[in-house]
């Protein structure tokens, strides 16, 4: 698996979102994610996985221009991608033709609520020992 923050996104990045087929995870945050977590919301998880951290506040046009669908944020912007990431799970959506690429993202935040549809219920997720992004571009557990 490939872990990199945002702002250090490279070519080597870009070629191993190529070896993934174009799929890319966003992670926003780098302290409130388990390992569980990963395999639940991205799995199963497999070798070639690219996992892409953005601080909170990022918005949609930033990720897509540095990951490569648009050539600019401002590119992004007028294709109307200058939206915050919504908080909780967006499921996978493609972007791109030339620069396709395949795009799932998880916001979450300490106590993320969701309807439980049709049971008029809500669930609440809990993170109690997130990993922690280190500066090596890995994840390891706090």
């Amino acid at each position: 698996m490939h872990f990199v923050h945002l702002d250090a996104v490279t070519e080597q990045t870009e070629t191993e979102i190529q070896k993934n087929w174009g799929e890319v995870n966003i992670i926003v945050g780098t302290g409130n994610v388990f390992e569980s977590d990963l395999e639940g919301f991205f799995g199963p998880l497999r070798h070639d996985d690219v996992f892409v951290f953005v601080t909170p506040g990022t918005t949609w046009a930033h990720v897509l221009a540095k990951i490569g669908p648009f050539r600019s944020v401002s590119d992004a912007r007028k294709n109307g991608w200058n939206k915050p990431i919504k908080e909780g799970f967006t499921d996978q959506f493609k972007v791109g033709k030339a620069r396709r690429k395949f795009i799932t993202a998880l916001n979450p935040t300490d106590q993320l609520e969701t309807e439980a549809p049709g049971s008029g219920k809500r669930i609440q997720f809990l993170r109690a020992q997130p990993f922690k992004f280190q500066e090596d571009r890995s994840i390891s557990k706090s």
